[in-house]
């Protein structure tokens, strides 16, 4: 028969099977990683967005561009005056940080998109007139709370009580003469066909 040491050396010979290794899996490429709050900004969903309203823009821009004009800014307007989210969270920021702060300090108080804004106004050539910028973007601003209000008050006219149509009416007035001093367009006139039928329009 066949001795053992004669198998023995056929199994060393044999080459030997490694077990089968399952595969690698694919690498997947990384999203790239937004700043989530770092140094203060607040992280924001990155997408394309309209200017702000050219009125705040032209309020943001003098604030930035020349520093000049603050005290009459802050005491003409509020956060809550800015209605792009952006341009609320600069005006924020200028009132915290002072116009003494350094561009730097300021963008590390904004998010990504109100940062894009700001660079942008700081690359566009500087503003001529700058009080009369001012002064004509706050009118602006202005104007466009009077014509919001004055829009609410003609969809209350219709569903309100006689007495509180006659109140309606009275500060419908009231803006207008306030749209009159600022200039601009005539706001649109209480229509005497927003009263039930039977009520004589107001003057």
């Amino acid at each position: 028969g066949v001795s053992r040491d004669l198998l023995a050396r056929e199994v060393d010979a044999a080459p030997t099977r490694r077990r089968a290794q399952p595969p690698e899996p694919e690498m997947q490429p990384q999203a790239p990683i937004r700043n989530q709050g770092g140094g203060g900004r607040k992280g924001r969903t990155q997408r394309r967005l309209p200017d702000p309203h050219p009125a705040e823009t032209g309020v943001l821009r003098v604030m930035i561009q020349a520093r000049g004009h603050w005290d009459d800014i802050f005491n003409a307007v509020q956060p809550d005056t800015f209605r792009d989210e952006r341009a609320r969270d600069i005006f924020e920021a200028l009132r915290k940080l002072g116009s003494s702060a350094e561009t730097a300090d300021l963008l590390d108080e904004l998010d990504d998109e109100a940062i894009e804004l700001v660079q942008k106004w700081l690359a566009e050539s500087m503003i001529g007139n700058q009080r009369q910028t001012v002064e004509d973007s706050l009118k602006s601003l202005k104007r466009r709370d009077l014509d919001e209000r004055s829009a609410a008050i003609d969809v209350l006219l219709p569903l309100a009580s006689d007495a509180e149509q006659d109140r309606l009416i009275l500060e419908k007035t009231a803006l207008q003469k306030q749209r009159d001093v600022i200039g601009g367009a005539v706001l649109r006139p209480v229509a005497a066909r927003n009263r039930p039928p039977g009520r004589s329009g107001a003057s």
